[in-house]
């Protein structure tokens, strides 16, 4: 697909950690979606996204920047990830 992310791990915009596994197509529209697992710091999960957004809010980081990020303090990551949603929703 055109624009897919490599599978890796990514930083959302916000702060937190997700590992690209792979894409999909939406039931509804056929739309092409990014299927990634959530990896830091919140409850892991598996979800997907609509690629363009996903394009304009996660950038590329290395398992190097992964572990080091899981070393710090989970809560106050959630918390500092936590305000950075609030504020970009306004």
């Amino acid at each position: 697909m055109p624009g897919a992310p490599a599978p890796g791990y990514y930083r959302h915009t916000d702060g937190g950690l997700y590992q690209v596994v792979g894409m999909a197509r939406d039931s509804r529209d056929a739309s092409d979606v990014v299927l990634y697992d959530h990896v830091w710091p919140f409850e892991g999960g598996r979800w997907t996204r609509p690629l363009p957004e996903w394009a304009s809010r996660f950038t590329p980081v290395t398992a190097e920047d992964v572990a080091a990020t899981q070393r710090g303090n989970r809560v106050a990551d959630q918390e500092r990830i936590s305000a950075a949603r609030k504020a970009r929703k306004g």
